[in-house]
């Protein structure tokens, strides 16, 4: 009964507050993980430098975007040259790669049905891209929707929902991060950390299931002579979103969901028009 007592005053002390509630995390992956999804990518690289064109497929991840198919993937995984730019930063030379989706297919709620789907639109600026469904869904799919979006402050928590590849069945599964800080230039994004930020092209969520932004590499054109870690580029890539979160001009950060949404509704526009004219076309049978 003391204790009791104890407590209860200590609640009405001024500035006294008791602990937040735990973040229902779990709940958040059961809400949003029908709308991320596998895509499976295989790809044709050419490089500036000649040589024989290289093919290699790729399972990667997306979240749907809108209910009729236009799902929004990283577009490093179309254009690696900003990570090309790194490497070759005093060296003197530059090499360029010219990658061409030969063929792309998602895979939904870890069911191994794949849909083909086309490369829709990409913003190399904001390092994102957008593919469709070749095929209009039957039902409306789950999406994220950017219109009811979360505004973060440091200090928050936000998670990724993501899913492991094939191999382990596509278990979705959510990492937390913690808003640390706010750059504005080249442009304003959230800087994540106290977690593993390495969901590069996915949204991360408030807790109540709002996205707050997509995580994406961010360039700068303000070069210095200094390296952080001695010029070692490769240690310092490995360590973006795990502690590191720049290398050199290249940044990790969050983009701000208000800055996502126009860029959604221009990918949703292009992709009807290209939708359009395949069917036009009579191009049905592949997805690039």
């Amino acid at each position: 009964m003391r204790v009791s007592a104890v407590a209860v005053a200590l609640c009405l002390l001024p500035g006294f507050a008791a602990a937040a509630p735990a973040q229902d995390w779990p709940a958040l992956v059961e809400r949003v993980a029908p709308a991320i999804v596998n895509v499976k990518l295989s790809l044709k690289t050419e490089s500036s430098f000649g040589g024989e064109p290289e093919e290699s497929t790729h399972e990667v991840l997306g979240a749907v975007v809108d209910p009729g198919g236009l799902i929004l993937v990283w577009n490093s995984h179309f254009s690696p040259n900003r990570f090309l730019e790194i490497f070759a930063e005093g060296r003197g030379h530059e090499m360029q790669f010219k990658v061409t989706p030969t063929d792309i297919s998602v895979s939904f709620n870890g069911d191994p049905t794949e849909h083909p789907a086309f490369l829709a639109a990409a913003n190399s600026d904001l390092d994102l891209a957008f593919i469709q469904l070749q095929k209009t869904p039957e039902a409306p799919l789950a999406a994220i929707d950017f219109a009811q979006a979360a505004t973060p402050r440091p200090g928050d928590e936000l998670a990724a929902v993501s899913r492991l590849t094939a191999v382990f069945d596509r278990v979705p599964y959510f990492d937390v991060v913690r808003i640390t800080g706010q750059v504005r230039k080249p442009r304003t994004a959230w800087i994540v950390g106290a977690g593993n930020a390495t969901q590069t092209g996915l949204p991360y969520f408030a807790a109540d299931g709002r996205p707050a932004g997509v995580l994406v590499t961010v360039m700068s054109r303000t070069r210095t002579d200094t390296s952080p870690n001695g010029g070692n580029r490769m240690a310092e890539l490995l360590g973006v979103g795990r502690g590191t979160v720049e290398v050199g001009p290249l940044g990790l950060f969050l983009l701000p969901a208000d800055q996502v949404r126009p860029v959604i509704e221009q990918a949703r526009q292009r992709a009807a028009e290209l939708a359009a004219e395949r069917a036009a076309a009579g191009d049905v049978a592949g997805s690039r």
